[in-house]
């Protein structure tokens, strides 16, 4: 009874994500609460300091995203201007910080790696440095990602824990 617990809590501590359009499956492992939490709380803390800095460009940058994104809303040289504005006004460096947690967030979750749609599985290696990067070791630099890969790696090793636990607890064998 308890092997098959363990069974299914296997199960559901892992994830795969499509990468590169389809071509690479990632696997990996979610976080821990207490990792999640660690993570997140380390990007609350990096935003509220932007905030607390005077730097409310991230929100107004997301506002305008969000209008331009509107398919009636047209592009304008106002609007363009507008954004480069609240673009100089975000602390790089701070950006930069919270890029750096979500690639070490990477590197710590990815395991394996398939190719061939998930029919096989080989270990996987996501580094930090491009001069780790090795084919014949599996080592995968995380900044090959593009960003849409990236943020659904992420969200599904954060996310991944609340709904393992959620689903562990009505677990009857």
């Amino acid at each position: 009874m308890i092997e098959q617990f363990i069974n299914q809590a296997e199960s559901l501590t892992t994830f795969q994500v499509q990468c590169f359009d389809g071509a690479l499956i990632l696997k990996g492992n979610i976080l821990s609460p207490i990792d999640a939490q660690a993570i997140g709380l380390t990007s609350s803390l990096i935003s509220i300091d932007m905030v607390k800095s005077g730097d409310t460009s991230i929100s107004k940058l997301a506002e305008l995203s969000k209008s331009m994104a509107d398919e009636h809303h047209e592009i304008h040289g106002e609007g363009f201007a507008e954004a480069v504005r609240e673009l100089k006004n975000i602390d790089p460096q701070k950006l930069k910080l919270i890029g750096e947690n979500q690639s070490k967030v990477i590197c710590n979750v990815v395991t394996e790696g398939s190719i061939d749609n998930g029919a096989t599985w080989e270990p996987l290696k996501v580094v930090m440095h491009k001069e780790q990067q090795s084919a014949t070791d599996n080592r995968l630099w995380v900044g090959v990602l593009c960003a849409t890969d990236r943020m659904l790696l992420i969200e599904r090793a954060m996310q991944g824990h609340m709904e393992a636990a959620e689903r562990l607890k009505t677990f009857r064998g």
